[in-house]
């Protein structure tokens, strides 16, 4: 939603025009927290995962007013890139998941170009080519992080899992990769302190 949001910011030039898919947003909040989402892909979406996780009306409104009222574009491109590099290590974590269920998410143009099938993914493969694959898409997720990492904290968590990836070779489906960081913490406080995200 966040990302919708940064768009219409973005794509918009009438203030009008921007405004009025604000209150859309606001609109569909509301909506949804009555059962009745708008037909529109990403409120239905969203609509579900409110069901299922619980989540509050409260965080979305907050959002929504942060969106209208945050003009700082270096604040609105460091979120940008955050997000995508957040969204890519979703991505990776979840590949065993959906490997085992028969489903592939990653790039298919990453995965030509190294001659890996889904097929691969699925007998969970770790074969070179494979293990290439996922460094391409963590690179990728490497490059957006490293344009906001004096930014903020958030990447700590991200660049954590993509050390740990790069120590497993890439190999997505290394047991080390489901295990809880437990100094994860601790290296948040270090940085925090050192002022060194």
């Amino acid at each position: 939603m966040w990302n919708w949001l940064r768009q219409i910011k973005d794509s918009i030039t009438q203030k009008t025009i921007g405004l009025m898919r604000i209150e859309f947003w606001r609109k569909a909040v509301e909506d949804m927290y009555h059962d009745s989402p708008p037909h529109q892909p990403v409120a239905i979406e969203l609509w579900k995962a409110i069901k299922i996780h619980k989540l509050t009306k409260r965080w979305f409104k907050k959002m929504i007013d942060e969106r209208v009222s945050v003009r700082n574009i270096h604040a609105d491109h460091a979120a940008s890139h955050i997000g995508k590099a957040q969204g890519i290590v979703t991505c990776l974590r979840a590949t065993p998941y959906h490997s085992s269920r028969q489903k592939v998410f990653l790039p298919m143009d990453i995965c030509m170009l190294h001659g890996v099938s889904q097929e691969d993914f699925i007998r969970y493969k770790q074969e070179k080519n494979v293990r290439d694959v996922i460094y391409d898409v963590a690179s990728q997720a490497h490059t957006h992080l490293e344009h906001v990492s004096f930014l903020c904290l958030i990447f700590v968590a991200v660049e954590d899992y993509l050390n740990k990836i790069q120590k497993a070779n890439f190999n997505v489906f290394h047991p080390s990769l489901h295990k809880k960081s437990t100094l994860l913490p601790l290296h948040l406080y270090l940085r925090s302190w050192k002022k060194t995200y």
